[in-house]
């Protein structure tokens, strides 16, 4: 009798892989994701060294901080850059998003979401485009020095009726006062944007010239 083939056995949808990584998150938005904590935080330290100010402290304006995330991942050195000068970056779809929460995620419009990606769907497990911002964070720093000047002293003249006519003495020196205050300026990305000042505190006062 002639042979039966045997029935294809369907092939089972294979089931995305989801590995998590740490999101830089700013504002909520979900700006990049590392591999590793480290990664994310190497990202967040160089944003800060690239605009210290000596001697002043440094933060983000902006709510930073960093997130347990699945990917995809960014390398450090990318996350760095798109965090600089934004860009389009991929994002994974995750349980309940939409269309409205993405765009509202990344202050995207929806044309401009369906313009980056042709046909796009949103489910979980898929992978989309999203733009960045460029600029996404703003690095403040707040530098406090101490400003001196100083205080004249003023001269006395006295009557000596032991000096013969004519002549002078100095009894004492005058030696100049010393007065303080705390200037503060504030920077963002290097750029001064205000300065605010203390009143003057007097640390020394003058001496007279006699």
């Amino acid at each position: 009798s002639p042979a039966v083939a045997a029935a294809a056995t369907p092939t089972p949808q294979a089931t995305p892989v989801v590995t998590q990584g740490f999101a830089i998150t700013v504002d909520q938005l979900p700006a990049v994701v590392c591999a590793t904590q480290e990664d994310a935080q190497w990202v967040l330290d160089r944003l800060l060294t690239a605009h210290a100010i000596e001697g002043a402290q440094t933060s983000f304006k902006q709510d930073v901080a960093i997130e347990s995330a699945p990917g995809p991942f960014v390398s450090k050195e990318e996350a760095l850059h798109l965090l600089q000068t934004g860009g389009t970056r991929a994002y994974f779809v995750q349980e309940n998003d939409t269309l409205a929460t993405i765009t509202q995620s990344f202050s995207i419009s929806e044309d401009d979401l369906q313009t980056i990606n042709a046909d796009i769907v949103i489910q979980p497990g898929a992978t989309i485009q999203v733009e960045l911002p460029a600029s996404l964070v703003t690095v403040v720093s707040v530098q406090t020095i101490t400003e001196e000047q100083s205080i004249a002293f003023q001269t006395q003249n006295v009557n000596d009726a032991s000096l013969a006519k004519g002549k002078t003495s100095v009894k004492q020196k005058g030696v100049k006062g010393l007065k303080q205050r705390m200037v503060t300026g504030t920077y963002e990305d290097g750029q001064k944007v205000s300065r605010t000042s203390a009143d003057w505190q007097v640390v020394r006062e003058p001496v007279k010239k006699i």
